[in-house]
């Protein structure tokens, strides 16, 4: 049930990633402005903007921290903010960390433990 949930919870970050990609602000809308990442008016959002989106209401920092994990390990990087932010990162690479994170979790037996820093 938990795997299903941050599968789902991936592709749904995807999704928004593959609508529109920011760097620095969290969503932007379409003026360039920063926007809650759940504003109607959003029309990008960067990683951690993304997962935060597509967090289900009633989940808690354990599984926001397991999405984060599962997009950081896929990207190889400790620091997703700043992977994110770098002025070479481009949006077809994050669209593909994506795409690994989501490809391991499928693949994956089971959910790893909720990360703990």
């Amino acid at each position: 049930m938990e795997k299903r949930k941050i599968i789902e919870a991936l592709k749904q970050a995807r999704a928004k990633i593959a609508i529109g990609w920011c760097q620095i602000s969290f969503a932007e809308d379409g003026a360039g402005n920063s926007v809650d990442v759940r504003s109607k008016k959003a029309c990008s959002w960067c990683v951690l903007g993304a997962l935060l989106a597509s967090l289900p209401r009633k989940k808690r920092v354990g599984f926001f921290a397991s999405l984060i994990y599962e997009v950081a390990l896929a990207a190889r990087t400790v620091e997703l903010d700043i992977w994110n932010d770098d002025k070479r990162r481009t949006k077809n690479q994050v669209l593909k960390a994506f795409d690994k994170a989501i490809a391991r979790a499928e693949k994956r037996g089971e959910c790893p433990k909720s990360y703990t820093p």
